[in-house]
């Protein structure tokens, strides 16, 4: 199961200005910018310090 599903992590590439606050705020490394700009969770092996916390500061930074 990829981190995606593990999160329900999904990205309106239409409304996303590739600004990266998501990924700078979001302490649990788990954002990154992917290979076309946009931010994309990468694979994490549980939540937590290494993982998503399901806290939503990401969403809560997006312009």
């Amino acid at each position: 199961m990829g981190a995606e599903e593990k999160t329900h992590f999904v990205l309106d590439k239409t409304k996303c200005t590739k600004c990266g606050k998501c990924i700078n705020t979001y302490s649990g490394m788990a954002l990154a910018f992917g290979k076309d700009g946009y931010p994309e969770m990468k694979e994490f092996e549980r939540f937590g310090w290494r993982g998503c916390w399901k806290c939503q500061h990401c969403l809560a930074v997006c312009p």
